[in-house]
């Protein structure tokens, strides 16, 4: 029975095993999720392209398809950063609200090629940048649901769509995910294709992928990965690191009590636990992440048309100028830095099967003006890290907040294995 409840849960694992033993077509499945999405659209606004003849013709192409492929009929909603030739893909700049691509992003390709269903186009901050979109914190209508991928975040939280694809340029996908209470995924910066989609910061720009359970989040790499990531081994008894960065007792929320509940847990669970003192260098490696950021977005944004720049928001503009500003020199000692960084902290990391750090301050706050600060996040990003965001119940207002893990670099296979032992002891 696909009633409200039912839909809200429904993993790729439960819409596969229901296919295949023809409890409903994907046709079916479909129109009970748009029903789902209709209820609840007007107060989460997690959708900026969702059109009936767009869903139509995407079954009519999936019905076509073999049902043994590994995505069959499963909706995905797509962030409105990523090219799609059938759909708008505004940006979320109203300059571009009606910009059509010629061909779709190579993560759109390939998703339909597994025999996805690609559902929509999910709300996105201005040029994935901070200044927010329409989506609402499915939790707290009043609070926002973090940024850049807030309406992938909503959808997915709200029990809209059971996968909705990211992107993480600073904390875009991390941040989202911890203040809707869902898990994500960031794979090792170019493990996944990213042709076609905005990279307004080419050596940060991500994709990734949120989902409701951390199988969801393993298969959707292994169809992305391109044979790059290899079935995770068992862990009965894994090795995390516990990094606390400096100077974060002088940042604000409630990350403190996340890190510590989850300490308990991971560690009553079997794991063992072992505190990482420093990471040498970490607070260079978060300034050369800020100063490469506002370099690449000012040179990005200024190979842009002036007459269109001047329809972005103060604060992209602000963005673009303050960027212009970071000379040359003080780039390349920045990028100097992250490349000596890389291999120092893989080789650190690699003693632990996961690292446990903050994700976002606290829980996610009260207005929708702001999406948040990225500050535990950005220097990991930067540093090419593959990354997650774990639930990690509620802080003190009753809202989400996770914390987030981290692996070496080409080690997504080991940290998606923690994030199975994860949700197998609860």
């Amino acid at each position: 029975m696909l009633d409200a409840q039912t839909i809200a849960s429904l993993s790729i694992a439960d819409i596969r095993r229901a296919l295949r033993a023809g409890e409903y077509t994907p046709r079916e499945l479909i129109r009970a999720i748009l029903e789902n999405i209709r209820r609840m659209e007007p107060d989460v606004q997690a959708w900026a392209f969702l059109d009936a003849d767009h869903v139509a013709r995407e079954l009519d192409r999936v019905e076509q398809l073999d049902p043994s492929l590994p995505l069959y009929g499963v909706p995905i909603g797509m962030k409105d950063i990523i090219d799609t030739a059938d759909m708008p893909t505004g940006l979320g700049a109203e300059v571009y609200r009606n910009r059509r691509p010629e061909v779709d992003a190579a993560v759109v390709q390939t998703l339909r090629a597994a025999g996805a269903v690609i559902l929509g186009k999910t709300v996105t901050t201005e040029m994935a940048y901070f200044s927010p979109g329409k989506t609402r914190n499915p939790h707290d209508l009043n609070r926002t649901p973090g940024g850049s991928s807030s309406g992938s975040a909503a959808a997915v939280a709200a029990g809209m769509v059971p996968v909705a694809t990211a992107t993480q340029a600073v904390g875009s996908t991390v941040r989202p995910a911890s203040f809707c209470g869902i898990w994500s995924f960031k794979p090792t910066y170019g493990n996944w294709d990213i042709t076609g989609s905005l990279r307004i910061y080419p050596t940060l720009d991500t994709l990734s992928i949120y989902a409701r359970l951390p199988a969801d989040l393993l298969l959707i790499d292994h169809v992305l990965a391109t044979g790059r990531s290899a079935v995770p081994e068992r862990l009965d008894q894994p090795r995390i690191g516990i990094f606390v960065p400096p100077r974060a007792e002088s940042v604000a929320g409630e990350w403190r009590a996340a890190i510590e509940r989850a300490q308990v847990r991971f560690s009553d669970a079997g794991a063992v636990l072992v505190p990482v003192e420093t990471v040498p260098d970490y607070e260079h490696y978060l300034a050369a992440s800020i100063c490469v950021m506002e370099y690449e977005a000012a040179h990005t944004l200024d190979r842009i048309n002036p007459a269109v720049r001047a329809q972005f928001s103060a604060t992209l503009q602000a963005l673009h100028e303050k960027g212009m500003t970071v000379a040359r020199a003080d780039y390349d000692v920045a990028m100097a830095t992250l490349d000596r960084g890389r291999p120092a902290v893989d080789a650190q990391f690699a003693g632990y099967d996961a690292v446990l750090t903050p994700g976002a301050t606290g829980e996610a706050p009260q207005g929708l003006d702001s999406t948040g600060d990225p500050v535990f996040i950005r220097a990991w990003n930067a540093l090419h890290l593959p990354s997650a965001n774990v639930p990690m119940g509620e802080g003190g207002s009753s809202m989400p907040i996770g914390v987030q893990l981290l692996a070496s670099r080409g080690r997504d296979a080991r940290l998606h294995a923690v994030l199975q032992w994860i949700a197998a002891n609860p």
